[in-house]
């Protein structure tokens, strides 16, 4: 299909849909997948396709929808709904871009497999900020993070449970959220350390219903990268890569995650750059939990960072907690 030869005739048919204001789709002709453009039921632009196998497209942004189904045929959906439609022009081009590229193959997976490494390539370019090297506290909070991802991904039922858990990187105010009531707030302190940087109201935040444990992972820079107990970024995020084990959309949401912190994990900087997990603890954060709250915060304080004392911490110790042992019986990645 040359969509050069079509693509003015598709815009001005879904734009006559669109300004139908009713729900509606065409199929798209030309192509091995079977590819729809129209409006859905509150008139946003959407472009979709119906295949026999199912797809491992990612999330793309937050202007742009994706969403995965199976119909009562047995057949698969992929559908994207743009929600802002001051960015139309941008979706169609987009969308008669994904039926350029997919034209080109001569079945349905090879077009299925097109289809979904465009989307990935897009979401890369649209969340990519550009890498830098960290800094050192930053690469040290990083190394604790990967550290308790990899703990994590142990004692749930899938790595990728752990993966999607991960919202730090993504602006959420606690590192990991297991599940709607379960969260973790990961923290790195070197050996000694008195006290922990608790960095905004909102870190040690919770509701009614919600169960966060803090967990200060003890963790020291390490010269000697021979050590079985040296761990480097580089090796740690080679670990959970291992765990996923081919799991691409898992695969895919842990690069865009580090992509999104703006770490590179192919700078060697972070090779020749070793940690060694000491030990980590659980402290369980309740009513009673030596915190400033944003609704006891004095009038006028809307933000704010603080020290809490790791000796006052010890009545809300977690003996059981996940990671509650010495990380000596961590030898590396395996």
């Amino acid at each position: 299909m040359k969509v050069s030869s079509v693509s003015e005739a598709v815009i001005e048919a879904w734009k006559q849909i669109l300004a139908s204001a009713e729900a509606g789709q065409r199929l798209l002709p030309g192509n091995s997948l079977h590819l729809y453009f129209g409006a859905d039921h509150t008139s946003r632009p959407v472009f979709f396709l119906v295949t026999e196998l199912s797809s491992r497209a990612p999330k793309l942004a937050e202007l742009v929808q994706v969403e995965h189904g199976r119909r009562p045929d047995g057949k698969w959906t992929v559908v994207l709904t743009l929600k802002d439609t001051e960015f139309l022009e941008t979706f169609m081009g987009m969308c008669l871009e994904l039926a350029r590229r997919t034209s080109t193959a001569e079945n349905e997976a090879d077009g299925l497999a097109i289809f979904d490494e465009t989307i990935k390539q897009w979401r890369r370019l649209l969340t990519y900020k550009g890498a830098r090297r960290l800094t050192e506290q930053e690469a040290q909070g990083l190394a604790a993070e990967l550290w308790f991802l990899l703990e994590l991904s142990a004692s749930v039922e899938s790595p990728s449970i752990a993966v999607d858990a991960w919202k730090g990187p993504l602006g959420a105010p606690h590192d990991f959220r297991v599940s709607s009531a379960q969260m973790f707030e990961v923290k790195a302190i070197r050996g000694g350390a008195a006290s922990v940087h608790i960095s905004s109201l909102e870190q040690l935040e919770t509701e009614s219903d919600e169960q966060l444990e803090l967990v200060l992972v003890t963790i020291n820079d390490s010269s000697d990268m021979q050590a079985r107990s040296t761990l480097s970024l580089i090796q740690l995020v080679a670990a959970i890569r291992k765990r996923l084990n081919g799991d691409e959309i898992a695969l895919d949401s842990f690069e865009t995650k580090l992509a999104l912190i703006q770490f590179d994990p192919t700078d060697q900087y972070y090779a020749s750059r070793g940690f060694e997990v000491v030990r980590s603890r659980h402290f369980a954060v309740r009513d009673d939990f030596p915190r400033i709250r944003k609704d006891s915060a004095p009038l006028g304080v809307v933000r704010a960072r603080y020290q809490l004392e790791i000796a006052a911490l010890n009545a809300f110790f977690v003996p059981n907690g996940l990671s509650d042992q010495a990380a000596h019986g961590m030898r590396g990645p395996a």
